[in-house]
């Protein structure tokens, strides 16, 4: 009896040391968020003119940043940006390590020569007439040689400049299009613009005489060399 009390007492103590032993449990799977591109906008669309501004604009999911041209940038953003040739927009969104398929738009952009803004900023130019319009009245004034032989240059960082031809400055003011470039701001004189290939008529109102008048100056594309 006392040897089955023994042996009682060893299965019970080892019954419970079995059910008390950890049982392992598994890590839970690691879930995989994958950053992704969702809309890529390009407005306006279609071919851009010469040194107009378009507007990117992109929306991204699970995404830490984004890169667009390789360069980082917010998951989602807009910025507007004048373009002067054919631009590739490129982008990706990146969440760590992980990075999502790229999202691509070609933008192509057209000849200067079909727009205001190339036409203005690649030729030179130079003052042929100024003439003074007051009702019914045209006045012509008379340009001495160094005024017609002034060449001037609307450069692309928004400064036009007067440059005679022993090459010295006689003229320097900021420049900026207004009104859908039907218009320019020279310094704080505002003129309604015409321009082709060969011409550019500047107009804007002003007093003479006392009276109210409408201003014309009319320059004229340098020959090239």
């Amino acid at each position: 009896m006392k040897n089955f009390l023994v042996l009682f007492s060893c299965l019970t103590i080892l019954g419970c040391s079995e059910k008390n032993q950890l049982v392992p449990i598994d890590d839970p799977p690691v879930v995989v968020v994958q950053p992704k591109m969702i809309e890529l906008k390009i407005s306006p669309e279609g071919e851009v003119p010469y040194g107009d501004t378009i507007r990117v604009s992109w929306v991204s999911e699970n995404a830490e940043y984004c890169l667009i041209n390789g360069k980082m940038a917010k998951s989602n953003n807009v910025f507007e940006v004048p373009l002067f040739k054919d631009t590739l927009f490129s982008l990706k969104a990146v969440r760590g390590s992980l990075v999502s398929v790229e999202m691509k738009k070609n933008i192509k952009v057209g000849d200067w020569k079909t727009s205001v803004y190339g036409i203005f900023t690649h030729e030179k130019w130079y003052e042929i007439s100024v003439k003074i319009y007051q009702g019914t009245e045209i006045t012509t004034l008379i340009r001495d040689d160094v005024q017609k032989n002034i060449v001037y240059v609307f450069g692309s960082d928004g400064w036009m400049t007067g440059v005679t031809s022993g090459g010295e400055s006689t003229l320097r003011t900021e420049w900026s299009f207004r009104k859908n470039r039907t218009q320019i701001l020279l310094g704080s004189q505002l003129n309604d613009i015409t321009v082709s290939l060969e011409e550019l008529i500047l107009q804007k109102p002003i007093t003479y005489n006392g009276g109210p008048a409408i201003s014309e100056v009319i320059f004229k594309r340098q020959p090239v060399k």
